[in-house]
């Protein structure tokens, strides 16, 4: 998946999340925090989703990711207490796995966030109108 956009970067008080990815409708809420414009132009769900947000320090840049990665189902999974033992053992289709980092970066050079099972490359440069 590949999403790109233009914002400002402001102080962290002040800094607005952006959303990425259009989650099921049966997720889990990624942040309590409202997230205004959308990086995403379609309405499709997406196998990733969440929550970025561009902001500043002083002179540093920093980059928080909150994102959910709707994959395939661990082959070792602990078995979920609240279910009960009459569901059955019906193996999942799908599984959440979800990335939290609050870095801080450099502009103009690749900047990779990590997972076991997924990763973010995340490069920042200055808008054309900036420079």
């Amino acid at each position: 998946m590949q999403v790109a956009w233009t914002q400002p970067a402001i102080d962290r008080a002040s800094a607005l999340f952006v959303r990425i990815g259009t989650p099921p409708s049966a997720a889990p809420a990624v942040s309590a925090t409202p997230a205004p414009s959308a990086a995403s132009s379609t309405a499709a769900v997406t196998p990733v989703y969440g929550i970025a947000r561009l902001s500043t320090t002083g002179p540093y840049l920093h980059f928080d990711l909150d994102l959910v990665y709707r994959g395939a189902p661990a082959k070792v999974s602990i078995p979920d207490s609240s279910q009960s033992a009459a569901s059955g053992n019906a193996t999942p289709q799908f599984q959440y796995y979800r990335l939290t980092q609050d870095r801080r970066i450099d502009a103009g050079k690749l900047n990779y966030f990590d997972h076991p099972l997924f990763g973010v490359l995340v490069l920042v440069s200055p808008s054309k109108a900036q420079q």
